[in-house]
This record gives C-alpha cells, sequence and structure tokens, in this order.
C-alpha cells in the first residue's frame, strides 16, 4: 500500500533524542519494513517552520508569556491552512490507499486532506488538550476553539490509534465512537537497542566506573521533572558515594537544573552530557544500570519507557494508570508514588544494593516488551484496521 505519513507540528524535530521522534521514524520505518511505501510530510523539517521557530524564540525572549502564547497559537491556525496546501500540492499525481497523521493541536489539515483525496483517514492522538493547556500554556481566548477542533477531528478520523485505555476513555467521553479507537502501545526497536559495544569506554568517559549509574534520558523540560531525581540525589548522596546519576539529554530547564545541582553541592554526584545523537542513545543507555521516569501523564506510556526495556535495565517509573498497564511492581519493575521523592529515594537505594534484583527485574520487563509490544505486531495492527476499512467500508464493532 501507499501511505501518506503526515506530522503537522510545526515544533516537530525528528533529530531530537525525544519520545516524539523515536514514535514518528519508527512508525514509518515499521510499514516500509513490511513493504509498503510511505511519503512523509514533517512539517517542523521544513524551511519555512525552521524559519518561524527562529524568529518566535527571538520575539518570546522580548514579550509578556500570555502574549507570545496567543501569537502561537494564531500562527498554528494559520500553519494549519498552509500545511494543507503544501500537502495538497505534494499528493497531486499520487495515489494513497490512505493518510495516517499524527494529530496537532488547532491542526484539520488530514480530515481535510482525506475528504479531497477520498481515502481513509487514520488519527494517532498521543495526548489531550489538556495537556497542552496545563504545560505549554493555550491562548484562553481560543480555547474553545482548540477543544472544538480536537473533538471534530478525532470523531470524524476513520480510526483512531491511542496509546493507553485512558487516552481512549478521554476521546469517548468527548463524543468519539469506541469501535473507531484502537489502542496500540509505542514500544522500541530491539536490535537498535541490542547490547552495548561501548559500555566501558562511555563510562570511563563520563568518570562512571566503579559507580552504580542511575540514568535519566530525555528532554530537560519541565514536564519531565528531572528535578525529582535530583532532590533524590541530595538523600542518596548523603547515605553512599557509590551512585552516580547520569542525566542525557539537554533543552529549557537546564540551566535551572544545573543551578540546583551548585546550590546544594552535587558536582561530583550528577553527571550532565548535554545534548547527544539519538543514535548514540543505546549506548548511553548500555553504561547505565538503571533507568529512571521521574514523572508520567495519565494518558500515555512515555516512549522511553520501551527503550529503557529494550536496553535491558531495568526501570523505576511513576505508579500511573498506563505505566502500570506494562509493570507490574516488584516483578518487572518498580513503582514510585507520582511525584513522591521519598519512595523514588527508597526505589533507587534498593536497585543500588541488590545486583541480582536489577537483572531479573531488567530481563522480564524486556522479555514482556518484546514478546507483546514491537513495531513489527503495531504495523501489523495498523494495517489491519485500514484493510477492515476499505473491505467493510465501516469500522468493526
Amino acid at each position: 500500500m501507499n501511505v501518506l505519513y503526515l506530522a503537522s507540528e510545526p515544533r516537530i524535530d525528528t533529530a531530537a533524542a525525544a519520545g516524539h521522534a523515536t514514535h514518528i521514524l519508527k512508525t514509518i520505518k515499521g510499514l516500509e519494513s513490511k513493504g509498503h511505501s510511505v511519503h512523509s510530510i514533517i512539517a517542523g523539517e521544513g524551511p519555512s517552520e525552521k524559519a518561524a521557530k527562529r524568529k518566535f524564540r527571538a520575539l518570546k525572549a522580548n514579550l509578556p508569556l500570555p502574549i507570545s502564547i496567543t501569537l502561537r497559537d494564531i500562527y498554528a491556525l494559520i500553519h494549519d491552512r498552509q500545511c494543507y496546501i503544501h500537502c495538497y500540492e505534494n499528493s497531486r499525481g499520487k495515489k494513497f490507499d490512505f493518510i495516517y497523521e499524527r494529530a496537532t493541536a488547532y491542526h484539520r489539515t488530514g480530515h481535510r486532506l482525506s475528504k479531497t483525496l477520498g481515502i481513509p483517514h487514520i488519527l494517532e492522538v498521543n495526548s489531550p488538550l489538556e495537556e497542552l493547556v496545563t504545560f505549554h500554556g493555550c491562548a484562553r481566548a481560543l480555547i474553545p476553539l482548540a477543544s472544538n477542533i480536537e473533538r471534530s477531528t478525532a470523531s470524524s478520523a476513520d480510526a483512531v490509534v491511542v496509546g493507553s485505555a485512558g487516552m481512549r476513555r478521554y476521546l469517548v467521553d468527548r463524543g468519539v465512537r469506541p469501535s473507531r479507537i484502537f489502542t496500540i502501545y509505542p514500544t522500541a526497536d530491539d536490535h537498535f537497542f541490542a547490547p552495548p559495544m561501548h559500555r566501558k569506554t562511555i563510562r570511563q568517559q563520563f568518570g562512571l566506573e566503579g559507580k552504580v549509574v542511575v540514568g535519566f534520558v530525555g528532554s530537560m523540560a519541565p514536564y519531565h521533572r528531572v528535578d525529582l531525581l535530583l532532590q533524590a540525589a541530595v538523600e542518596i548522596r548523603r547515605l553512599t558515594t557509590a551512585v552516580q546519576f547520569f542525566i542525557v539529554g539537554d533543552g529549557v530547564g537546564m540551566s535551572e537544573l544545573k543551578r540546583f545541582v551548585t546550590d546544594t553541592g552535587l558536582e561530583n554526584t550528577i553527571t550532565f552530557t548535554g545534548k547527544v545523537r539519538y543514535e548514540d542513545v543505546p549506548e548511553y543507555c548500555g553504561a547505565m544500570d538503571m533507568c529512571i521516569i521521574p514523572y508520567a501523564t495519565w494518558y500515555g506510556a512515555p516512549t522511553k519507557l520501551f527503550e529503557y526495556a529494550a536496553s535491558g535495565n531495568p526501570v523505576i517509573a511513576p505508579r500511573v494508570e498506563p505505566i502500570q498497564e506494562l509493570i507490574r511492581d516488584g516483578e518487572n519493575g518498580l513503582l514510585t508514588e507520582l511525584g513522591d521523592v521519598e519512595t523514588l529515594t527508597d526505589n533507587i537505594l534498593t536497585l543500588a544494593n541488590n545486583p541480582e534484583l536489577r537483572a531479573r527485574l531488567g530481563a522480564e520487563l524486556k522479555r514482556q516488551i518484546f514478546d507483546n509490544h514491537t513495531w513489527e505486531n503495531n504495523t501489523e495492527k495498523l494495517i489491519e484496521i485500514v484493510a477492515t476499512i476499505k473491505r467493510n467500508g465501516q469500522m468493526p464493532t
């Protein structure tokens, strides 16, 4: 089949060592590995979007937050129209079997294009509007419009793909027919995360030899709550010098985290790598003895959970529904209370003092993930959804 893959979010950067980039690239690769042809339009990689991002960053530094948020959201509405025109022009003369779109706030591009081309529209919804409002802000006057677009695009799609039971309930509550919603978890590439070749080299490079390495990979954005991990480090350093925290990534929020490290005297306990290439992430994970997800939402299992699992490391993560759909406390990982530094600290110390437990939990989670959740399985589920639409002309009940 010929697939039109659409990610119209202008801020997306597929070169980033971030969950959204992994998900986009592996979804495309999964389809191609099954012999399907994929024509991808990823807006964030376009020259006009890159120029707009640079201009917005320059303006943002000199504008009050409410004004910068309003400008960003108005740009999103304008960009939706521009994106549709671009997609339509790129689709002329080509025949596609379906559109697979990663949902973007304020955007109806995939819906409009599916009507124009007369092909099915599969919408992947990874987060609710509440996420945009809570973590990134939203122009108050435009919230009703954003909500209406979210509801209408999901309701009109031929199928909606979500990553958790919570996200499914959210959409059902907003009028999307349950029979149109399918849960497909993200995952990781088991070959990409094969046993690392350079574990010793990386540990030497960053002075991690002889330490129990507690790792995190991702953006330093405030909503990832890396600060919780640093707060746990304060207590752990008081009890032992055998544990080293290895923070891989960069981004907004890094300066505040480094200031906390300096203020609390954690310079010898915390190692920041800065930005790394995504292709190097498996090697950095291989240098770790355990991996941490400090914070998670109610609506989706983080991609990093699957990447950590693929690396064979034990995982400590919050006790929220999407993670509990995958991790059973004490059987294939350890769970903390959401936002609670004390349980996070206790779990880190438990694993630091028990290498046998680390090995058992890491091996069991990796086995479970690759027995049940692979890109190959995800692709097969997606193609079956499309085949059902084309075969029956309607979604199964």
